[in-house]
């Protein structure tokens, strides 16, 4: 008889069979990855749209405040302005004559107002601004030579007053914006108003009134804007096609929206503003009254508020962020996106996971079942075969429990496994601290390469990086960037007179005092090379910017350093070279450097210890 016995086609009674343990449970792995794969991608694809949802209208927002706290602030710089030119006297308020010419200047720069104005409580009032078709700048007057009456005039192209375009009756005295800024004494707001004789303007004047040293009036100055400017904005950073953007003020009126509809309706001849309950928009509508239902009164609202608005089967992502200013605005942003924005694409992708994952059920099936046979009886070969060497008992039979074509095959590879785990925990040991090692080393070599040896503060290179990175985001934003060039005076005297060692030692105490200065985490302080360092300050104006410099030289200065070789004293004292730029398509950084080193040029040639700003 042969070694090697018959083989059975079929496993004995009570135990499990190589073919089942094969097929079985791969099957069952197989289902349940793909019911786990099907809820996990939809579960993990809403958490993530929510995610995305709620800071996609939460940058949104973020974008719409900003441009309103920079375009609001427009009108009441304004009105400074010329409250200012009237106390110094350079604008004589009586002479109407070349105040409207005056006015009319100022109109040709900020193309944002509408209107800019002023009225004296003799009821003398001079304006300029654009209400007539084609958008042409008129020049207004009330004065005791028109009878008190509003004479509009045509200009030319110097503003100029041509013709008599229009006469009519106007009080300014009785005007909002008037008798708020009397009543108040500060600078304040008006109410929002459609203008009489062109309804379908809405705006609102920031107005400013004028003392003089005896807090007797003078007269009170305003500037106009329309808000449809705003609506235009939010129409043109509308993030999705099906969304909205809106703001109200706190009684639920609208100030601007994203949608094509006016904020206003006409009952009869008279505009009347809209409310937002009141919207024909359905989505405006929705949102108001969903948002109402959640929080209550508009007034109640207080900080940053997230709510979902369902539009017949249609959900949406809102948030609604309060926005005020110091003259006395409040008003709400409400920022409004579909679910559908990001849910088309993720049901697309769960929907052709699923599909994949059941084809993929339905292959490993197939497969695990011709698989079983095809490894089976060679199995059982090969178990009975090593039996039979191993023992040397070629005729006798083996009784093997549980899933008995392996459990013999099992128990001669136990051995090899256990070596083998220990063997690979090793190499995992040390693949792992070689590879922390590895980390630290780069982490310092990263480090080395940003920092300056001498001072311990960035260096020329990591200041490149700083200044192009800023650049692009500036370029992006439309934001002042401003940048600081340094040197020490006299510094290869100093050299001389004290040896190199003293030079370092004031190198890096310099360094030292200069990057203690800034406050934001955004700026930055970095050698330039030798004695000179740089300060990046992003969305500095000039004049904050010269207050910076200002301020980094008398930290130096009041360290008293001595300095016996310097010229202009006999501390160590530093030149400042200020530069601010807005970055466009046709400069590039090295053009803010170059204005920061040409200023830092003057500052030496003025005599040093100081700092220049060019166009300040």
């Amino acid at each position: 008889m042969s070694p090697l016995k018959k083989l059975s086609d079929r496993p004995p009674i009570h135990r499990i069979s190589l073919q089942t343990v094969l097929i079985v449970p791969f099957v069952l792995q197989i289902f349940v990855a793909v019911s786990m794969v099907g809820y996990l991608s939809f579960r993990n694809g809403q958490e993530a749209i929510n995610q995305l949802a709620n800071q996609l209208v939460g940058e949104v927002n973020d974008r719409v405040h900003q441009h309103l706290d920079s375009y609001l602030a427009t009108p009441h710089q304004i009105n400074q302005i010329n409250a200012d030119a009237a106390r110094s006297r350079i604008l004589n308020l009586k002479d109407l004559e070349a105040t409207g010419r005056y006015l009319w200047q100022q109109m040709q720069v900020y193309k944002s107002l509408s209107y800019i104005f002023y009225a004296l409580p003799s009821g003398e009032y001079s304006g300029a601004g654009r209400w007539v078709d084609g958008g042409m700048t008129t020049i207004d007057e009330v004065s005791p030579r028109t009878n008190y009456q509003d004479y509009s005039y045509e200009t030319d192209a110097r503003g100029n007053r041509q013709k008599l375009i229009f006469k009519g009756m106007y009080k300014p005295l009785s005007e909002d914006w008037y008798l708020s800024a009397v009543r108040t004494g500060k600078p304040v707001w008006s109410r929002i108003y459609n203008w009489d004789n062109s309804p379908e303007f809405i705006s609102i004047s920031a107005s400013l009134p004028l003392y003089d040293d005896h807090q007797k009036l003078i007269g009170v100055f305003g500037s106009d804007f329309l808000l449809s400017n705003i609506s235009k904005f939010l129409k043109n950073l509308k993030s999705s096609q099906k969304g909205k953007i809106f703001i109200l003020e706190r009684d639920g009126n609208i100030v601007a929206s994203s949608s094509e509809e006016l904020p206003f309706v006409l009952v009869g001849q008279t505009a009347k503003r809209l409310s937002a309950s009141k919207s024909s928009d359905p989505l405006i509508r929705g949102a108001i009254t969903d948002l109402q239902r959640k929080i209550g009164k508009l007034q109640s609202i207080k900080s940053d508020q997230y709510f979902d608005v369902q539009l017949g089967r249609e959900r949406y992502y809102a948030l609604v962020r309060p926005w005020q200013d110091q003259y006395g605005l409040d008003w709400l942003v409400i920022v409004i996106i579909p679910e559908s924005d990001f849910m088309e694409q993720i049901n697309t992708n769960t929907r052709t996971s699923l599909l994949l994952c059941l084809v993929a059920l339905a292959i490993a099936t197939i497969l695990g079942i011709y698989t079983s046979r095809w490894i089976a009886y060679p199995i059982l070969k090969l178990q009975q075969a090593s039996e039979v060497i191993t023992n040397g008992e070629l005729d006798h039979s083996v009784e093997v429990k549980g899933i008995y074509e392996i459990e013999r095959l099992a128990r001669s590879f136990n051995q090899m496994t256990v070596q083998l785990k220990s063997s690979f925990s090793e190499l995992e040991n040390r693949v792992a601290e070689r590879t922390e090692s590895l980390q630290q080393a780069n982490l310092r070599l990263l480090e080395l390469a940003n920092s300056d040896g001498l001072t311990q503060i960035p260096n020329r290179r990591y200041f490149d990086n700083c200044l192009t990175k800023e650049w692009q985001r500036h370029l992006r934003e439309q934001q002042f960037l401003g940048l600081v060039m340094l040197d020490i005076d006299y510094f290869k005297s100093y050299n001389d007179y004290y040896g190199h060692q003293g030079g370092d030692a004031v190198l890096s105490r310099v360094a030292q005092t200069i990057n203690q200065k800034p406050r934001r985490t955004s700026d930055l302080v970095a050698r330039y090379g030798g004695e000179e360092f740089v300060v990046i300050l992003p969305n500095t104006s000039i004049e904050g910017a010269f207050k910076f410099a200002e301020l980094i030289r008398e930290s130096v200065l009041s360290l008293e350093i001595p300095h016996a070789r310097s010229e202009v004293s006999k501390y160590v004292t530093l030149s400042l070279g200020v530069a601010v730029m807005i970055p466009n398509s046709e400069n590039k950084p090295e053009d803010l450097i170059a204005k920061a080193d040409a200023a830092l040029y003057q500052s030496k040639k003025l005599g040093r210890n100081q700092s220049y700003a060019q166009n300040l």
